[in-house]
């Protein structure tokens, strides 16, 4: 991609965040991405067709730089000595303020999960399968609740402090790491 259409991409992607932090979803139009990112509409139309293919971009963008579930719980329960570049996923909304609009629209936390799902979902069922004696049913259910107990607690903990966020955290993976790492773990 060359620096004017990642130039381009980059600008209406951030007008898109910013207008999301004050608008709806649903209320947020073309038009109002254009000038908040000072571009024509036909720019725009350039690289996107619509809203939902911005919003899809950002979430792509932002889950690239999540770690894998899984992966988080192995290095937790010292099974990994991989260092990660990426960070837990409860780590980088918070850490991120740029992307909590996309964490805090209501209208849009299913969808935004639902993204998450289509880009982490497989691997994460193939991963605790292989790693348990789990189901795919099993194996699905589990990646399901870690996904909406993430996002859940993980909003509704923003305003907390850091140091009182790392006791919440520690906390909740302690549960998390000792309730998949339990008598139904099987060998590596």
């Amino acid at each position: 991609m060359d620096r004017r259409t990642a130039y381009s991409r980059m600008v209406i992607k951030d007008a898109f965040l910013k207008l999301l932090a004050s608008t709806p979803y649903s209320q947020i139009k073309v038009t109002q991405i254009c000038q908040e990112a000072d571009i024509s509409r036909s720019t725009f139309y350039l690289h996107f067709k619509k809203i939902n293919d911005v919003l899809d971009d950002v979430l792509e963008e932002a889950y690239a730089n999540v770690l894998h579930c899984v992966d988080h719980l192995l290095i937790l329960r010292g099974f990994s000595e991989i260092q990660y570049q990426k960070e837990p996923l409860c780590q980088f909304i918070r850490k991120n303020k740029k992307y909590h609009s996309l964490f805090l629209d209501e209208e849009l936390s299913n969808y935004v999960i639902g993204r998450y799902a289509k880009l982490h979902k497989d691997d994460y069922v193939a991963k605790l399968i292989s790693m348990t004696d789990l189901s795919e049913q099993e194996a699905n259910t589990v990646f399901w609740f870690y996904a909406h107990g993430c996002f859940s607690v993980t909003i509704h903990n923003l305003n907390k402090d850091d140091e009182d966020w790392a006791v919440l955290r520690h906390a909740l993976e302690q549960v998390m790491g000792r309730g998949l790492f339990g008598e139904r773990w099987t060998e590596l």
